[in-house]
């Protein structure tokens, strides 16, 4: 277990100090009701105020500074929110409201909840520096605005942000061919930024430096048996020879660093996974970086709706909606690249190919993932495999959908997972189709990981994952006692039966056999407590299906010929991960495959 990752919160509250350092260097508290700063500009002197709210996760409290009858400045004291998501959100909220002095803004799309709170956070603090907040709210409409124009062609067009996207982005424009990045919500990331990226890299240096024997061919083997033999083997071979160069590229060109530590995760033979420092949204950043220093240019809030093609029925551009002016547009290309994710948030896409994934599913992706892509691709006459095949995480949230980070230690051997009558139901590591349906099955529709609170501190949870430890207590489904029975009693869960599991877990743990479930990880006892228990259940995660394609990343039709100048890479691809995907494998996929269509796309160009 790592002992020096960084936490979010360190990360943002270093930045907030950075970024407030005068005002806060001066003995300003952020619960207090207004303030008088010192400097001035021109005769008017500056109030200060402050505001809080309750934010995605945890409470985000802003400073307003005001001259005169000015808003001159919006200062982030405290912020829990995700990075390159939350923090994006609120750098464009307060460039709105600055720019056009009101409160009557759009919030970000791919962060409502975060912009609803920065919002509510900046009316207190108007309130709090003397200003009239309703006045404010009731102000001409603040529109935000396009600061460089959409062209009307590219050699390469992608279409989303995600990881693909970027990875394919990368790739084309450094291939020297124009690129221009199409995103249609306000913020670029996709589900890459919520996302821990794991990444499965066999053979990484890593692996080897604990004695690790692993290879391509013991991976592609672990993600088709894991998928029931129903991915496309040539596809999966593709992904699994080429992780280690994605993972090399990531690390030495995208500079993007590896906290310490390879993990076994569900349904892998061996120890492989790995997790990027600031996770996927750091990594994201990156990305961004990466495409932009390649030349590559980047819109977000550009919706494409429909995919052009000429006479012969090849792909020559997107027509599309430029959602800040209303305003349809069309852009022609020599190549076109589809990295538009799955269809987890589109309900009625879910169930038409599966009834059972309604409604009563949350689920972990970005808001934006409603299978647009799929369809286009569809429409213009692509081949589409394995729709009906829909994941579920087997660590979510039971109150928002979102995985769970701490979800985590079902891989550390440092934890059961139990149900309401305090019993064992599943292997931990077991795949992750394997182990929701089981934790569905169970009272609730939940399950309980048990461990100690030492446990969470060697891994530093408390620092990394402290952010979600404090909503989840917040929500009740945290919970932690100095005796295992006071632990048990917040979710009514049976202690006994606890007991007696722990008991027989650490009696495996001498041997080395898990003799209930066969745990395939390494085992450590469960000690005594203070303890710590909480509470999840799946929630839709990945859906395997999606636009056929080849090794080269070409989108295939019916007949399985290319649809010419049409690309697709990441989870608007099918016939890869079979019925299941192996967990840390979506990263491989997006990079691997990302940086094929990326090179593809250009050559054709």
């Amino acid at each position: 277990m790592s002992e020096n990752r960084i936490s979010r919160r360190s990360f943002l509250t270093m930045a907030t100090l950075t970024a407030g350092g005068a005002l806060l260097a001066s003995g300003c508290s952020p619960e207090e009701k207004a303030e008088k700063s010192l400097a001035s500009t021109g005769s008017a002197q500056a109030v200060a105020g402050t505001g809080t709210a309750q934010g995605r996760n945890g409470e985000l409290t802003v400073r307003a500074i005001v001259e005169g009858d000015q808003l001159a400045d919006i200062q982030i004291v405290r912020s829990h929110e995700t990075l390159s998501v939350g923090d994006t959100a609120q750098d464009l909220l307060k460039e709105d409201i600055i720019e056009h002095q009101t409160l009557d803004v759009d919030t970000v799309s791919g962060a409502t909840l975060t912009s609803m709170a920065y919002l509510s956070a900046v009316q207190q603090a108007l309130e709090a520096a003397g200003q009239d907040a309703a006045a404010w709210s009731s102000r001409p409409h603040g529109e935000r605005t396009r600061e460089e124009a959409l062209p009307s062609s590219a050699d390469v067009i992608v279409v989303g942000s995600g990881g693909a996207a970027l990875c394919a982005a990368i790739t084309a424009a450094q291939e020297e061919k124009s690129v221009v990045v199409l995103e249609k919500m306000d913020i670029f990331g996709g589900s890459t930024a919520l996302s821990g990226f794991g990444f499965a890299a066999p053979g990484c240096w890593p692996q080897q430096q604990i004695g690790v024997e692993d290879s391509p061919e013991k991976l592609a083997e672990d993600m088709l048996a894991g998928g029931d033999y129903e991915g496309d083997p040539e596809l999966v071979r593709t992904l699994c020879d080429h992780a280690l160069d994605a993972f090399n590229w990531l690390s030495y060109d995208m500079m993007v660093a590896w906290y310490p530590g390879v993990v076994q995760d569900g349904g892998h033979s061996c120890k492989r996974s790995l997790c990027p420092e600031d996770y996927g949204a750091g990594t994201v950043q990156k990305l961004l970086a990466g495409a932009r220093s390649a030349g590559a240019q980047l819109f977000a809030s550009a919706q494409v709706d429909e995919l052009l093609q000429d006479d012969s029925g090849a792909v020559v551009g997107v027509r599309g909606t430029d959602l800040l002016t209303g305003k349809a547009f069309e852009m022609a290309a020599s190549s076109v690249v589809l990295a538009t994710g799955g269809f987890g948030r589109n309900v009625d896409m879910r169930v038409k190919y599966n009834a059972e994934f309604d409604d009563s599913y949350l689920c972990t992706d970005a808001p934006g993932v409603t299978g647009d892509g799929i369809v286009m691709a569809e429409a213009a006459g692509a081949e589409l495999l394995d729709m009906a095949f829909i994941q579920t995480h087997p660590t979510g949230n039971p109150s928002t959908g979102s995985m769970l980070d701490v979800g985590g230690i079902r891989a550390y051997g440092c934890a059961i997972m139990v149900n309401k009558e305090g019993n064992r139901f599943v292997e931990e590591l077991e795949r992750r189709d394997v182990a929701s349906k089981a934790t569905l099955a169970q009272t609730d529709g939940l399950g309980y990981f048990v461990f100690t609170r030492q446990a969470a501190e060697d891994d530093d949870m408390y620092g990394w994952a402290g952010d979600e430890i404090d909503s989840m207590k917040a929500a009740g489904l945290w919970a932690e006692g100095d005796t295992l029975e006071e632990a048990c009693a917040a979710f009514g869960i049976n202690t006994e039966a606890v007991a007696a599991a722990i008991a027989q877990w650490n009696a495996d743990c001498e041997t080395g056999t898990d003799t209930a479930f066969n745990y395939r990880g390494d085992m450590f006892p469960i000690g005594e407590g203070p303890y710590c228990i909480f509470a999840t259940t799946p929630t839709v995660h990945y859906t395997m299906g999606g636009v056929a394609i080849d090794t080269a990343a070409r989108v295939l039709k019916d007949d399985g010929s290319p649809l010419p100048g049409l690309y697709a890479a990441g989870e608007v691809t099918g016939n890869i991960m079979g019925t299941n995907r192996l967990g840390t494998t979506a990263v491989a996929d997006i990079v691997v495959f990302g940086r094929i269509a990326g090179k593809s796309a250009a050559t054709q160009a």
